[in-house]
This record gives C-alpha cells, sequence and structure tokens, in this order.
C-alpha cells in the first residue's frame, strides 16, 4: 500500500474509533446498569439487549455521514464546497493535503462528492449504495 493510502487509510480508522469507542462504551454502561439493579431504570429497558457494530453497508454508511459531518464543519460558508484554506483553517488536514489530488481540474474548492470519489478511488473507503 502506498504510504498516502496507508495514511487515508488510519484517518478513516481513526474517525471510526472514537463513534465506535462511544457505541461501544454506551453498551457496556447500559449493560452493567442493567444488569446490577440501578432502581432508576425501568424494567422494560433493562431486557435490551446491546446493538450489535456496524458491520458492511451499515459501517459504511457510518463511515459516510462521520465525513459528511466533518466536512459540513470544514464548509463556513455553507456553499457545499470547501477550499484547501477552508480545510486548513478546520484542521482537516488529509483534504489540505491531498487537495491538488482530489481536484484535478485546479478549480481551487471540492464538493463532499469529490472527496468521496478520492477516497473511494484510492480505496480507502468502500463505494456504498447510495
Amino acid at each position: 500500500m502506498k504510504p498516502a493510502r496507508r495514511y487515508l487509510a488510519r484517518i478513516a480508522a481513526a474517525l471510526l474509533s472514537g463513534t465506535l469507542c462511544g457505541v461501544v462504551l454506551a453498551q457496556d454502561t447500559a449493560t452493567t446498569l442493567a444488569q446490577g439493579g440501578d432502581p432508576r431504570i425501568p424494567e422494560s429497558l433493562k431486557t435490551v439487549a446491546p446493538e450489535a457494530s456496524p458491520r458492511g453497508a451499515a459501517l459504511n454508511e457510518l463511515v459516510r455521514r462521520k465525513l459528511r459531518a466533518n466536512f459540513d464543519a470544514v464548509d463556513v460558508t455553507r456553499s457545499g464546497r470547501v477550499t484547501r484554506q477552508q480545510a486548513r483553517t478546520g484542521r482537516w488536514s488529509v483534504l489540505a493535503d491531498h487537495f491538488d489530488e482530489i481536484d484535478p481540474r485546479g478549480r481551487g474548492e471540492v464538493s463532499f462528492e469529490d472527496v468521496m470519489r478520492y477516497l473511494e478511488r484510492n480505496r480507502v473507503v468502500r463505494e456504498t449504495a447510495r
């Protein structure tokens, strides 16, 4: 795997780990409280099984939503397009570092779809059914 792809794969994994850690932590806490007998938890909630971690298409959709949230946070003008400077200012270094590859026509701005095409082309994110 090329260094750039390896770097992008690590970024995608880091984005997911924060989300998935929160899901696992919430599930563990709910399970513990349900088993331990916190009297404030209604009986109907004590028998709810924790959700399984997302896989396949569900995981791809989770990655897509997380990337979209990051893109929207960087798009301070709400134009649906991000410049290299906005990516730098918004601390999305992967987008800033690979901006020329994402924007090969040199328009100076990229859309979320441009970013996703780049990530899919470099096999960092698998294409999902849209």
